[in-house]
């Protein structure tokens, strides 16, 4: 890679109030504990700070279920200026939490629907009717404080199509985003309901009037093309191949790479108190045992990046 690693996804907890049967549990497959360690993950934060982590997204788990999350939000914007800190919800917030965390400093907030009302995707997450109105009544609360950055949405084959086109015309009209993505199958069996990003955008242009498209780079995560509907909202679509994109050094000798599913520039904070790269490797993982002193950590953090 040819320059320092500046994305960090931190992993607040693995408690959540879903059962998603596709869930890929960011790659932590040997659990000890649910919920990171508050005073070592500040520490650690820092060092990453130091090192060149500017871009921090909270996660989970849902991470609005870890109680010092607005915690780790003050500490890393009392980092410096040029912070950015975004949360990943499945938007099943209490309004008042979610207030605190913007009080805060959290600067976006995605939300990852998991279902749009469709029986049959509500079995498969777990959700009933009385989450179902408190996401919808919470998606309205971010758009109306600007906070809504963008919407997930996992395209499975198998599933009923009318939930998503009803997901992306509430999207158009909003004049969202949406990132519709595929099942990941490496991490489970779910091979059957797998779909190419070719196959979902021609279920899109199928369902939808595309008035234009545009191709948008991102730092920290894989190219993708934006297709712009009637309204002004926006799908986007990764353009490249998961197993093509090669962010660190150690990829190049990796003997997965070919059935890669990272497509991200970042490193993970899990709650075993382990910096992980990868999704699918654990043995390019670092476990931090030593925090009485900081510089000790710092230097083992710093040479184990570098190496990455």
């Amino acid at each position: 890679m040819g320059e320092k690693i500046k994305y960090l996804r931190l992993i607040l907890t693995e408690n959540c109030n879903l059962k998603c049967q596709y869930c890929h549990k960011e790659g932590i497959q040997y659990k000890q504990q649910s919920t990171i360690d508050l005073e070592q993950s500040k520490i650690l934060i820092k060092i990453l700070y130091r090192y060149g982590i500017r871009k921090f997204k909270l996660m989970g788990g849902e991470p609005t279920l870890y109680k010092y999350t607005e915690d780790i939000i003050r500490s890393i914007k009392l980092l410096g200026n040029d912070t950015d800190v975004s949360i990943i919800t499945n938007g099943l917030f209490n309004k008042n939490i979610m207030r605190s965390y913007i009080e805060a400093g959290l600067d976006r907030v995605n939300v990852s629907v998991h279902s749009w009302g469709s029986p049959v995707t509500m079995n498969l997450v777990g959700m009933n009717d009385l989450q179902l109105n408190k996401l919808k009544f919470n998606m309205n609360y971010l758009i109306s404080n600007n906070m809504l950055s963008k919407i997930n949405y996992v395209f499975m084959r198998n599933q009923e199509k009318k939930e998503l086109i009803e997901l992306i015309k509430w999207v158009d009209n909003k004049r969202l985003v949406i990132d519709i993505l595929n099942v990941l199958t490496n991490l489970g069996t779910n091979y059957e309901e797998y779909c190419s990003f070719g196959e979902i955008e021609k279920f899109i242009r199928e369902n939808f009037v595309v008035n234009h498209e545009y191709y948008k780079n991102n730092l920290f995560s894989l190219p993708s093309k934006r297709l712009v509907l009637e309204n002004g909202g926006e799908i986007n679509l990764k353009t490249t191949q998961l197993n093509k994109c090669r962010p660190f050094k150690s990829c190049d000798i990796c003997n997965v790479s070919e059935c890669c599913i990272e497509g991200i520039k970042a490193i993970r904070l899990t709650t075993n108190n382990t910096i992980q790269p990868c999704l699918v490797r654990n043995d390019n993982i670092l476990k931090i045992t030593d925090f009485t002193d900081e510089y000790i950590v710092e230097n083992k953090v710093f040479k184990y990046l570098d190496m990455l």
